[in-house]
């Protein structure tokens, strides 16, 4: 009767030495894995039993097989989260390089860029003007950095013998006839229209190469002399350089000012060459084309 008692005090002991066991192997493993990342940790303890008061369930648990649970536990997680990792910084690297290289790559330009450098013809503006406008005409069209092709089609010659007394004139057509009775070879007739063009120049006139009704193909007529330049002789702001009037037009002894001063050559702004015209049976395109002068030059005024 004594005994019983007895008994089941000296089991209390025993329970609280196992659970004090328990509990101590599942706090030392949880200090050792303190190094690891806290979602390894989140994960472990996850995985960890927790003690209970049943004696016979707890005793069958063994630490080593704790830890080694965890163990492999943690090797799986770090195999399993750190392979996505390499492969989608792989992703990333390769996608932003494809990227970089479509926003690199640029259309070719060179289609573009021959399209933009053609050439662009201005269309010969033409204006019928009565003889009395014709001064301001041609100033008017000098300010917009163009020539003119005149053409007369009145019955008289009254142009031309406004420019007698308002310009210069340097009349092929004379020269031909005069080449034709032999009284003037080609090399007076093209020094005779150079010298008119350094007059008006230096004066601030009108210059006109007067063909008549002739088809004078003047770039040919023209052919052994450097200042007859259409490209700077019948542009105004061009024929102001003097890239064209020193290196092209003028001789040595010509290059001097009013004074006698050497190098003192100016051109005055106020000159501009034209071209005059008795022809009446052609369209003013097709005749400038005759006269072998390039048309995107030249607008045209029909006197009538």
């Amino acid at each position: 009767m004594n005994k019983a008692p007895s008994s089941s005090i000296s089991n209390k002991p025993k329970n609280t030495t196992q659970n004090n066991t328990v509990t101590t192997t599942a706090k030392s493993s949880t200090v050792a894995k303190a190094p690891i990342n806290t979602t390894v940790q989140k994960n472990v303890s996850s995985i960890q039993p927790k003690p209970i008061n049943n004696t016979n369930k707890t005793s069958n648990i063994k630490p080593t097989s704790t830890a080694s649970s965890k163990v492999s536990t943690t090797n799986t997680t770090k195999s399993v989260s750190s392979k996505p990792e390499v492969k989608s910084n792989t992703n990333n690297k390769t996608s932003a390089t494809a990227a970089q290289k479509k926003t690199d790559q640029k259309p070719p330009a060179p289609q573009v860029q021959e399209a933009k450098q053609e050439p662009i013809v201005k269309k010969m503006n033409v204006e019928h003007i009565k003889l009395q406008q014709l001064f301001n005409k041609i100033e008017e069209y000098r300010d917009k950095n163009r020539s003119l092709l005149i053409i007369d089609k009145l019955e008289a010659n009254d142009s031309f013998t406004f420019f007698k007394y308002k310009g210069y004139v340097a009349d092929i057509s004379e020269y031909l006839i005069k080449e034709q009775t032999n009284t003037q070879n080609r090399e007076k007739s093209v020094e005779s229209a150079r010298k008119q063009v350094v007059f008006s120049l230096k004066a601030g006139g009108t210059l006109v190469f007067f063909v008549d009704s002739m088809l004078v193909d003047l770039q040919n007529f023209f052919k052994e002399s450097q200042f007859f330049s259409p490209s700077q002789l019948f542009v105004p702001e061009e024929v102001q350089k003097d890239t064209y009037y020193v290196q092209k037009l003028l001789k040595d002894e010509e290059n001097v000012d009013g004074f006698g001063n050497k190098g003192g050559y100016y051109p005055k702004k106020e000159f501009a060459a034209v071209i005059l015209s008795k022809t009446n049976d052609m369209e003013p395109d097709e005749l400038i084309k005759k006269l072998n002068m390039p048309e995107q030059l030249f607008d045209c005024l029909i006197i009538s």
